[in-house]
């Protein structure tokens, strides 16, 4: 009985999540349909214009600047960045690849992190604070980000933008 109570469970759970899944997306649909997200060509270009590099970066997220500073003190140190992520980062996704980030074009990341796109190439930076903690930063490289390959990552950046813009809120009816 157990066992079924917990599937039954885990069941609804998964059926809510899908629930809200869809209804979020036909919200969104509607938005677009409205004209609300509307985002031009010509806009996706601007911004690649203006933010035209992606970063490639690291992390270590720690609970204390106490703790941030010291991991901070080891690398400068010597230590290896991406030793200390998997030691020692509370970022499960990123730490089991040191600490490595996926690539970033400006306004991808928290903001407390854009300063990594201020960073030197190999510069160490830090200790960040956000909600989630502290972060030690590492800049590993930027590039050039070809426009065919990251428009559709722009073009939702932008829509997120406009959609935080309106002030729009999920109707309670949903």
């Amino acid at each position: 009985k157990d066992r079924m109570g917990q599937l039954r469970q885990d069941e609804e759970r998964k059926l809510a999540e899908a629930r809200d899944y869809l209804l979020t997306r036909l919200w969104l649909d509607k938005l677009r349909a409205q004209g609300v997200l509307k985002v031009t060509e010509e806009e996706v270009l601007d911004f690649h214009k203006k933010y035209p590099l992606e970063v490639l970066a690291r992390h270590i997220l720690l609970a204390t600047a106490e703790e941030a500073l010291a991991i901070l003190r080891k690398i400068q140190g010597g230590d290896s960045f991406a030793k200390l992520a998997q030691e020692n980062s509370l970022d499960g996704d990123t730490a089991v690849n040191g600490g490595e980030m996926k690539p970033a074009l400006f306004g991808e990341i928290i903001p407390e992190l854009e300063v990594l796109t201020t960073m030197r190439v190999g510069e160490l930076g830090g200790p960040v604070r956000s909600k989630f903690g502290y972060h030690v930063l590492k800049k590993e490289n930027e590039q050039k980000a070809d426009f065919e390959t990251v428009k559709g990552r722009i073009r939702e950046l932008l829509e997120k933008r406009k959609l935080e813009a309106s002030g729009t809120e999920l109707p309670v009816e949903f």
